[in-house]
C-alpha cells in the first residue's frame, strides 16, 4: 500500500504491531516465495522506494533481505534508481536489477537464491552487475568491444536481454541526463545485426574446412566491421 499510494501512511498501532513481529522472530518464519511475491508487488507499483522505507523503519527489511545490509549506506541512490525504474515503466525484472546494482554480485545471487528469484531474473541481475559500467562508457567503446558486449549478453539470440540491460543502466544515471548511449547502441546493434551470417559461415568453411571455429572469428569480424563503416 505504501508503494501504490503515495499518501499512505502506517497507522501508529499498526508499526508497533509490525516492529513487535519482526522482533519475536515472526517475519523470519516467512517462506522465500511469500517474500518474493509480496516484494514483487510492492516493486511493480508507483513508488517502491516506500515499500522499502517501511520494512527498514520496522527492522524487517535486512531481516527478510539481509543481503541488503550492504547496500543501505548508499540508500538514497538505491531508492532514487528503483523508483525512477518505476517511472519508466520497466518490467519487474528491470526493477529488481537496477535496485540489486550496486550490491556485491555474491550478495545478489545468493540472494536471488534465498527468495527463489525466476531464473531470468537472476540471469538479468548478474548481466546488470557484470555489465552496467560498459554500457555507461558506450560512447568511448571501440566497435571490437562492443561486438564482445553483445556476444557476452547473447544479444544476437536474444535481443530483449540487450534491451533490458541498456533499460536498467538508464536508471542508474541522472535522470537529468538525456542517455545518448542507448541510441548509440540500439545504432550499433542494429548494424551488427544485419550482416548476411549465412553467406560468410558458407564462404568461411570454403577457406578453412575442418575449422569451424573460424564461422564464429568471421561473424565477429564482420560484425566489427559493420559497426566501423555505419
Amino acid at each position: 500500500f505504501a508503494a501504490r499510494f503515495t499518501m499512505f501512511t502506517v497507522a501508529p498501532e499498526t508499526r508497533q504491531l509490525m516492529c513487535a513481529m519482526v522482533q519475536s522472530g515472526e517475519v523470519d518464519a516467512l517462506v522465500p516465495e511469500r517474500v518474493w511475491q509480496e516484494i514483487a508487488r510492492g516493486l511493480m507499483e508507483q513508488q517502491p522506494s516506500r515499500m522499502l522505507d517501511v520494512l527498514r523503519e520496522v527492522g524487517a527489511l535486512t531481516r527478510i533481505m539481509p543481503e541488503m545490509k550492504s547496500m543501505l549506506a548508499n540508500d538514497v541512490r538505491m531508492k532514487q534508481v528503483i523508483d525512477r525504474a518505476a517511472h519508466l515503466g520497466f518490467s519487474l525484472a528491470v526493477r529488481w536489477a537496477s535496485m540489486l546494482s550496486a550490491s556485491e554480485p555474491i550478495l545478489a545471487a545468493q540472494l536471488c537464491d534465498r527468495l527463489r528469484v525466476p531464473s531470468e531474473i537472476r540471469d538479468l541481475t548478474s548481466l546488470v552487475l557484470r555489465e552496467h559500467t560498459i554500457i555507461e562508457k558506450a560512447l568511448s567503446l571501440s566497435p571490437e568491444v562492443i561486438v564482445q558486449l553483445f556476444e557476452r549478453c547473447d544479444a544476437f539470440r536474444r535481443p530483449s536481454r540487450l534491451t533490458q540491460l541498456i533499460q536498467a543502466t538508464r536508471c542508474l544515471i541522472d535522470e537529468k541526463s538525456n542517455f545518448s548511449q542507448q541510441a548509440f547502441l540500439e545504432q550499433a546493434y542494429s548494424k551488427a545485426q544485419a550482416i548476411p551470417i549465412g553467406e560468410i559461415a558458407r564462404a568461411t568453411t570454403l577457406l578453412f574446412p575442418n575449422q569451424p571455429q573460424q564461422i564464429g572469428l568471421a561473424i565477429s569480424a564482420a560484425r566489427v566491421n559493420a559497426i566501423k563503416t555505419s
